[in-house]
């Protein structure tokens, strides 16, 4: 398991990952919202952000996941800012990305993976989602 969200401290403390799963959470109130927290004690401190959106919140954690040797990550959102920057910043991502989309009874599963764009269109997302925001 694998995700950012707004948590109590407390909650997050009481947590018990099961093996090989690590639970990571930042925006705490009790905290400074920089900070951030890891179910395994690893130092997470790099992925500590000062953004308010978690749509770029969530790029920056699909790195982390790939740079701590997940092959896959699965994002469970519905929100299409998400999938933009998801699209945009693939080839920096380099490993399987699931999109989880749709209601809870009707789930749609998008492999942003295999989203082809060439370079200029890829790179024009970014200037899209920042005009749109």
């Amino acid at each position: 398991m694998y995700c950012s969200c707004e948590l109590s401290l407390y909650t997050a403390q009481g947590h018990h990952a099961e093996p090989n799963k690590e639970l990571i959470l930042s925006g705490f109130s009790q905290i400074q919202e920089t900070d951030v927290w890891s179910s395994t004690g690893r130092d997470v401190s790099d992925l500590s952000s000062n953004h308010k959106e978690a749509d770029t919140c969530i790029v920056l954690h699909a790195k982390d996941a790939k740079h701590c040797g997940f092959q896959q990550a699965n994002i469970i959102c519905r929100d299409t800012d998400v999938m933009v920057l998801l699209v945009a910043h693939m080839p920096t991502l380099r490993h399987q990305v699931w999109m989880q989309t749709g209601t809870a009874k009707k789930k749609c599963y998008i492999p942003v993976h295999q989203i082809q764009l060439n370079n200029e269109e890829r790179s024009s997302l970014l200037a899209f989602h920042a005009l749109t925001w």
